[in-house]
């Protein structure tokens, strides 16, 4: 009996860690999903928009898209400067790539006309960072890149729950 039941415990175990592990995938792919669309909405608003190189008019688009998402969105040149934002100011006076995961790659994936995305754990905060960067296109040419980002720490609390109950058997 006592063998049994330590199997049955750790075959239990096993699928209780191979469900977290899908579902903690899984709540990551529906972030970066939502990220991307946020993205390339914003890759897609007129050229002019973005083109005048006027912060408050980019910097209103950026922050009404962004809101209602609860991520942070920038509008960036190809090098990397940020042109708008949807924050007013970097609270810890960081360039707009220096809380990127892999910040280089990022921008050269973009930058090549593809869309990239990372992850990476912010120690500061606590939480991981997802961030992805999108290209703004103008006549083939890369004008600019979308970086959306937005931290884990809501969907693993939600996460966390879900585990709890699935623990509990509810």
């Amino acid at each position: 009996f006592v063998t049994y039941s330590v199997a049955v415990a750790a075959v239990m175990a096993g699928c209780y860690w191979l469900a977290s592990l899908q579902l903690a995938k899984l709540a990551d792919e529906t972030q970066f999903r939502q990220m991307i669309a946020l993205a390339r909405g914003l890759a897609d608003a007129p050229a002019a928009v973005w083109q005048d190189g006027e912060e408050t008019g980019l910097g209103q688009l950026v922050r009404q898209l962004s809101r209602p998402a609860g991520m942070t969105s920038e509008l960036l040149d190809p090098q990397g400067r940020r042109l708008a934002s949807s924050i007013r100011s970097d609270p810890d006076g960081l360039d707009a790539v220096d809380r990127w995961p892999d910040p280089e790659r990022l921008l050269a994936e973009a930058r090549a006309g593809r869309t990239a995305r990372g992850s990476r754990y912010d120690t500061a905060s606590g939480s991981r960072i997802l961030a992805v960067a999108v290209p703004l296109a103008d006549g083939g040419e890369t004008a600019g890149i979308v970086r959306v980002s937005a931290d884990t720490r809501t969907s693993d609390q939600n996460l966390g729950r879900t585990l709890g109950n699935l623990l509990a058997g509810h």
